[in-house]
C-alpha cells in the first residue's frame, strides 16, 4: 500500500501520485481567463496548489499577484459560474487582501501536517501572557496576532460574540516601557523622567497655548525635515488643527526636547504662540491658554508582513 498523507478535515481532498494518496482542502477564488471564472483551489498537503492546473507554491504566488488568480472582480463584470450560469456584478464587496489570502494558504498546509497554524501560535502566545503578564510577553502576543491572516482573526479564540477583543484589548494598550524616545539633538533625561510620570499618571499633563519667545530647545541645531513630514505639518496648521510640540517648564521657559522639527517650522512661520503638551502644570505669563487632558501614547505601527 502506498504512503497516505492525510488530514481528518480534508473533506474529500485528495490527488493521487503513484500509490500515494496526497490530502486537501479546498477555498473559492477567482480566475480570470478572457472573462472571470468562480473554481475551488485546491490545497495539498505537500505545498502543491490545484487551480487549473496543479502547480508549485512559487507558482501560485506569482499567478496571484499577476491576477490570473483573483480574489476580487471590478463592478460591472460577468462572473461565469461553470455548468451553472453566468452573473453580472452589480456591486462587489470584496473581503480578503493577497498577502492575508497567501498566509491562510500557509495555514493550510500546516494544518494538513498536522504543524500548529499562525491562529494555534497566537493562541499559545495568549496563554502565555495570561499567565504571565510581562511588556515582553506582549510584545511576542502583538507580533504573532498580526502574522495571522487579517480575515481569521475573529476565529483565533473560537468566541463569535468577543470575537478577538481579549487580544486587541492588550495589544492596543501601551507599556511606558515599549515606548521608545529619540533624541536627534541628544537625550534629555529630565523629559524622560518628566514623560514617564505622566505615562504612570504620578504627573498631570496639559495641553496649552505658549508664547513661542518662551520656547527653547534643549539644544541648538538645525533639524532636518523630511518634506513628507513638511506637508503633514502644513495640511494640520491650515486645516486648523496645528500640531503641538511636548514641553516642560523650568522657572519662566518652557523646555522642547522631543519635537524640533515641528517647532523650527513654527519659527519659520513666525508665529507668536505655539499649541503644546507640557509634562505638568504650566503656569506664568506666558502661559494663554490651558487645559488637562488625558495621556495618550504614541501610535505603535507594526509591520504586519
Amino acid at each position: 500500500m502506498g504512503k497516505i498523507i492525510r488530514h481528518g478535515d480534508s473533506y474529500g481532498i485528495y490527488r493521487m501520485e503513484g500509490c500515494e494518496v496526497i490530502y486537501g482542502e479546498s477555498r473559492y477564488v477567482y480566475i480570470k481567463n478572457l472573462g472571470y471564472h468562480l473554481t475551488e483551489l485546491k490545497v495539498y498537503a505537500d505545498g502543491m496548489i490545484d487551480c487549473w492546473g496543479l502547480m508549485d507554491f512559487e507558482e501560485f504566488e506569482q499567478k496571484l499577484n499577476e491576477g490570473w488568480i483573483r480574489l476580487s472582480i471590478p463592478e460591472g463584470a460577468t462572473l461565469d459560474i461553470h455548468m451553472l450560469g453566468s452573473l453580472k456584478i452589480d456591486q462587489a464587496d470584496n473581503y480578503i487582501y493577497q498577502k492575508e489570502f497567501i498566509k491562510e494558504i500557509k495555514d493550510i498546509i500546516s494544518d494538513l501536517n498536522d504543524e500548529p497554524t499562525s491562529l494555534a501560535l497566537c493562541r499559545d502566545v495568549y496563554e502565555q501572557y495570561l499567565q504571565n503578564k510581562t511588556v515582553e510577553n506582549k510584545k511576542k502576543l502583538r507580533k504573532a496576532y498580526y502574522a495571522m491572516p487579517e480575515h481569521m482573526r475573529h476565529f483565533v479564540l473560537g468566541d463569535m460574540q468577543l470575537k478577538d477583543s481579549p487580544i486587541t484589548t492588550i495589544i492596543d494598550q501601551i507599556d511606558i516601557e515599549e515606548i521608545e524616545i529619540k533624541y536627534p539633538q541628544g537625550r534629555d533625561d529630565k523629559f524622560i523622567d518628566l514623560y514617564t510620570k505622566v505615562a504612570k499618571g504620578t504627573l498631570p499633563y496639559f495641553w496649552a497655548v505658549i508664547d513661542i519667545e518662551a520656547i527653547k530647545p534643549f539644544k541648538d541645531g538645525e533639524a532636518e525635515i523630511p518634506e513628507s513630514f513638511r506637508k503633514r505639518f502644513l495640511e494640520k496648521y491650515t486645516s486648523g488643527k496645528p500640531l503641538p510640540i511636548h514641553v516642560y517648564q523650568e522657572n519662566d521657559i518652557f523646555i522642547m526636547s522631543d519635537d524640533y522639527m515641528a517647532f523650527a517650522l513654527y519659527e519659520g512661520l513666525k508665529v507668536k504662540s505655539v499649541p503644546c503638551l507640557v509634562l505638568g502644570e504650566p503656569k506664568g505669563e506666558h502661559v494663554r491658554d490651558k487645559m488637562r487632558v488625558k495621556f495618550e501614547p504614541p501610535t505603535v505601527i507594526v509591520e504586519k508582513d
